[in-house]
């Protein structure tokens, strides 16, 4: 059984409709929205990270999530961050860098979701490089500019091509 972690993006929310082929499945995550979504699915095996709850981030941080997450190792972590600057990936919140570095640290293939709203906002906790990352999907709204930019390092970019607006839906 394939085993896939999703952190606390609303962006990762679009990858659960297309982990439908992949089932059976587990699914490791610190998200409410998606653990709500996914503790319907019996196909899923659903490991919940606990920890302290953040409403903000909609989801749990924290010393004991990162302590859960450096015990486990799955196939895929499909990861979003707020911020994208000079080829690094920040987050306003030094718990949830920490987190989100956890996550990094126990996949074996790590898929980092962007839109191209990330490349222009700023945030001060520096998580990683672009080029941690095994491949960084960007949707088809970032400009020449940007894409060049994302392009000269050496990231493996993607340009997400969407035929129609995909919604978040069950599993």
């Amino acid at each position: 059984m394939q085993a896939v972690a999703m952190d606390d993006s609303t962006t990762a929310l679009h990858v659960l409709p297309l982990l439908a082929d992949r089932l059976p499945l587990t699914v490791v995550t610190n998200f409410l929205p998606a653990i709500n979504e996914l503790s319907t699915e019996p196909r899923v095996r659903l490991n919940a990270i606990g920890g302290d709850y953040v409403p903000e981030f909609s989801s749990f941080v924290g010393s004991q999530a990162v302590r859960a997450l450096r015990d486990m190792h799955y196939d895929v972590l499909f990861m979003s961050v707020p911020a994208v600057s000079r080829g690094m990936c920040f987050h306003p919140s030094s718990t949830a860098a920490d987190l989100k570095r956890a996550f990094m640290e126990s996949a074996e293939l790590r898929v980092l979701l962007v839109d191209h709203t990330k490349l222009t906002r700023r945030a001060i906790h520096r998580i990683c490089a672009l080029e941690d990352f095994d491949a960084v999907v960007i949707d088809e709204g970032v400009s020449g500019e940007d894409l060049d930019q994302l392009t000269a390092g050496e990231a493996n970019i993607v340009v997400a091509q969407l035929d129609t607006p995909t919604e978040p839906g069950t599993v």
